[in-house]
């Protein structure tokens, strides 16, 4: 019965409860079925059909209609045009399959499906299955399983986690929200699949377009799934299957067939270990692997191991370990230095690029290998390597052999046979009695892993001590010691063609011997305080960290002595010599030499023949020797004893003052630079006053600091002549009472050389000329000796109430001048410290010691001082004399004396 009203609009929506029987018009209607077995028909317009209760048709008529068949068992006709199946009002879960037109629990319980398309599930746990049209199912809520059959289809999982099987053809896979799975089990051939670009090729993979997708199920070939930044799960299958899981903690399942995991992409280096299937670092971070053969690690450092099965591990770039466990494993270093670990079975090591090593040391017993050669014996039996420069060998008696090339050879424990052939060879024969033989090139022995110090003598063959113990040495030219204390010694001959003798020691820790003896020698002495002998020949010294002496001996030698207070001497020839860092002693030697301090307080020694000084920073002291040399201070006072030929620069830098020493020269004439006094030449003289040789300096000073005789001293028993007092005597000082003089000392200058060098005349200070009537009569004292002001200006210019100024500063006041006398002699007197005393009635100060009043001494005076007091001659222990009162430099003396 037709429940059309001919007065009605088309379109209209209807629904009587007692008719079975509703056609619709030819507009869009909404057809609402009774709780009645009722037929609905929608016509020519996109409709809406509503079966409800009882056992419904439905006909969709000639557009794309959507069918609700509601309770019962009803009959679902879509007709012409794209229709679908709608049970998302049901109650539970459905199965609704539109190859075989049937339908399952919940709503569809009972349904037949004809010319339907599209299938919406319900909020439940729902199972759609399309056919050979171009379906779309959606799952809506629950966790669904959607599978289109052939057709491009599209599948939305919805929320939850769905499964969603595209089947063939080009597919749209949306997992919606939760955790989805894209399952190509069923396709007949390989996939590929990649969540990463959301695509997805080959079999029923062909043209998919994958979105919100956590987990990929392969095919039962050889599949390729490839995840994202999630955390994925990726399940191969059959076949042999690449499975890349990128970031994110990963689930990767290779299942049965020759399966590989890549970490190709990882931007980080990957440990990897299949035995226990658990990646971390990289793109393994939380990943576990289960059903996988074969690993390719990152282009960064990747530790790759295997298990049980005959593996394949590949390492890429970087520097790799790669463990192949027990089973006939193919490793692959690829390109860096590789470390490769056959492990038990017939195994395939190829090292790719860079230096890489054939790690046996596991092995339970002794192999026999030759680098890229023949093998025997072990972890080494039936293996083929290729690409391999270094071997290690197990804890019992291997034999280890090289090639052509440079190959490093690590005996282990054991009494190893190491040979090295051809090529520059390493060769570490650990713990036992070792035969190791070098061959031609330039071969070390390598003791650095030796728990003792070790003795070896190239010369004589004789090893002893830690590892070298009963060594058997031959070929060898190089030894690289332990890190305690070693004996090194050379060749005492160059040796012939092809196998010239080049002794190159490298010390390590502890304090080592170390004797090139002949042949042009390389000797590094590592840390600590080495010894380290040139012998004959052109050679190399470095001493590195510690106190090191380090001497050259014939030939043209270079040596460094690096951080510490070292010793070096070039001996005979023409040697390059760097002090480094530290208070270092430098000797030249014979021959043109040239010498660097470096930092510190730094003595250099020419010697003979025409030589290079710098002293580089910190106060230095530099003896030019024999020869014309060129002496240069640097930064900090220096004190530069020099002779005619010489040329003297003792650097600008701040407040540095250089002195050049003349003592022993004979009589010379200083002219200096009107414009610049601190430059100038020295002029030797013959006793008729001929020049007979000239030195030429630049930024040099001068210093001499003491009393005049008849200047009178406060002393315990009164007033005494300076020039009477004698050590031990008790002398009044400023700060700590009557002290007792520790050393009297006394330099006259005669008159020519106050003639040619004006600096070292007196500075008069006549009666009262410094004030309330001191001095109490006319003083005279050395330009640099220093008197004691005070007074409320000093403390407003500069915090202290009392200040030294030098007598040569106190020029500007009536009464002070320069005097030409024809000789004078200054005394020095000098206590435990630095002291203030009475001298004619006015406050100055006793010597002080340093370098540069020091230098001013003659020899004997100065000689005596030191063994008075010893630790003036370490240059750091000056400080314990250090001034007692602040001292006025020049422009400041001017300003406290201009009032």
């Amino acid at each position: 019965m037709s429940t059309s009203d001919p007065g009605e609009r088309p379109g209209r929506t209807q629904g009587r409860h007692s008719v079975a029987n509703i056609t619709g018009t030819s507009g869009n209607d909404t057809l609402n079925g009774t709780s009645s077995a009722d037929s609905i028909t929608g016509s020519s317009g996109t409709d809406i059909l509503y079966g409800g209760l009882g056992n419904d048709s439905l006909y969709g008529g000639t557009n794309a209609d959507t069918l609700v068949g509601g309770g019962g068992s009803d009959s679902l006709y879509g007709g012409s045009g794209s229709d679908l199946a709608d049970y998302s009002a049901s109650g539970a879960g459905v199965s609704v399959n539109l190859t075989t037109g049937a339908g399952l629990n919940g709503d569809a319980q009972g349904d037949i499906f004809s010319s339907i398309e599209y299938v919406l599930g319900s909020d439940f746990d729902d199972t759609l299955t399309g056919n050979s049209s171009d379906n779309i199912l959606t799952g809506g809520l629950g966790n669904d399983s959607l599978a289109g059959g052939s057709g491009d289809d599209s599948l939305y999982g919805g929320d939850n986690a769905d499964t969603l099987t595209g089947g063939s053809g080009a597919d749209l896979i949306d997992g919606g929200a939760g955790r989805d799975m894209a399952d190509y089990s069923a396709a007949t051939g390989a996939v590929t699949v990649n969540l990463s670009t959301g695509l997805g090729s080959g079999s029923d993979a062909g043209s998919d377009t994958l979105t919100g997708i956590e987990d990929v199920t392969g095919s039962g070939n050889a599949d390729s799934l490839t995840g994202n930044s999630a955390d994925n799960a990726l399940y191969g299958g059959g076949g042999a299957d690449t499975l890349t899981g990128g970031e994110g903690a990963d689930s990767l399942d290779g299942g049965s067939g020759n399966d590989l995991v890549s970490y190709a992409a990882s931007l980080a280096g990957v440990t990897v270990d299949l035995a226990t299937g658990v990646g971390s670092g990289g793109d393994a971070a939380g990943d576990t692997l289960t059903g996988i053969e074969n690993l390719t690690g990152s282009a960064l450092n990747d530790v790759l191991t295997g298990n049980t099965s005959a593996n394949l591990l590949t390492g890429g770039d970087g520097s790799d370990l790669l463990d192949g466990g027990s089973g006939a494993d193919s490793l692959y270093g690829g390109v860096g230095n590789d470390t490769l670990k056959g492990g038990t079975g017939s195994d395939i090591l190829s090292g790719g690029t860079g230096i890489d090593t054939a790690d046996y040391s596991a092995s339970a017993t002794a192999v026999n290998v030759t680098v890229n050669g023949t093998v025997s014996g072990g972890d080494a039996a039936g293996d083929t390597l290729s690409g391999i420069e270094n071997l290690i060998g197990s804890a019992l008696n291997d034999t280890l052999t090289g090639d052509a090339v440079s190959n490093y050879l690590s005996g282990g424990a054991g009494r190893d046979s190491l040979t090295g052939g051809d090529g520059d060879d390493t060769l570490a024969g650990g713990a036992g009695i070792d035969t190791l033989t070098g061959g031609a090139g330039l071969d070390y022995i390598d003791y650095s892993t030796s728990s003792s110090g070790v003795s070896v003598n190239l010369a004589t063959g004789a090893a002893l001590y830690g590892d070298a113990q009963g060594d058997v040495l031959a070929g060898v030219d190089g030894i690289i010691g332990s890190a305690f204390d070693d004996t090194l010694v050379g060749f005492d001959a160059q040796g012939a063609a092809p196998d010239v003798y080049t002794n190159i020691f490298y010390g390590g820790g502890g304090n080592d011997v170390m004797d090139g003896a002949a042949a042009n020698d390389v000797l590094y002495g590592g840390t600590e305080n080495d010894t380290i002998l040139g012998g004959t020949g052109d050679d190399t010294l470095s001493g590195g960290d510690g106190t090191d002496s380090l001497l050259g001996g014939d030939g043209n030698d270079s040596a460094t002595g690096d951080a510490g207070d070292d010793i070096l001497s070039g001996d005979v020839g023409n040697d390059v010599l760097d002090g480094g860092t530290g208070n270092d002693a430098v000797y030249g030697g014979t021959g043109v030499d040239a010498l660097s301090g470096g930092d510190g307080l730094d003595t250099l020694d020419g010697g003979d023949g025409n030589d290079t000084l710098f002293g580089g920073a910190g106060e230095d002291v530099l003896y030019g020797g024999a020869g014309l040399d060129s002496l240069v201070g640097g930064a900090g006072s220096d004190t530069i004893y020099a002779g005619a030929g010489d040329t003297v620069d003792g650097a600008e830098s701040g407040d540095e003052f250089d002195v050049i020493n003349l003592a022993g020269q004979g009589p010379y004439v200083i002219v200096r630079d009107p414009l610049n006094p601190e430059n100038g030449v020295v002029n030797f003289l013959d006793e008729f006053g001929n020049i007979t040789g000239t030195l030429t300096f630049t930024n040099i000073e001068q210093v001499v600091s003491c009393f005049t005789p008849g200047t009178l001293i406060v002393t315990d028993t009164g007033l005494r002549d300076v020039a009477s007092l004698r050590v031990g005597h008790l002398v009044m000082t400023r700060d700590h009472g009557l002290q007792p003089i520790r050393w009297v000392g006394a330099r006259r200058i005669k008159p020519l050389e106050l003639l040619v060098d004006p600096s070292l005349r007196p500075i008069m200070i006549r009666r009262g000329a410094l004030g309330c009537g001191l001095p109490e009569r006319d003083m005279m004292l050395s330009r640099q000796h220093r008197m004691l002001m005070n007074g409320p200006r000093a403390e407003l210019l500069f915090g202290t109430d009392e200040v030294l100024v030098r007598a040569a500063h106190l020029t500007c006041l009536p009464g002070v001048h320069e005097v030409e006398v024809a000789s004078v002699t200054y005394v020095h007197i000098m206590f435990d410290q630095h002291e203030v005393v009475l001298a004619d009635g006015a406050w100055s100060e006793s010597f002080q010691p340093g370098d540069r009043s020091l230098n001013g001494l003659d020899g004997d005076q100065r000689d005596e001082l030191l063994r008075i007091f010893p630790e003036l001659a370490q240059m750091d222990q000056t400080h314990r004399y250090d001034a007692v009162r602040t001292t006025l430099k020049a422009h400041e003396a001017r300003v406290l004396l201009s009032a």
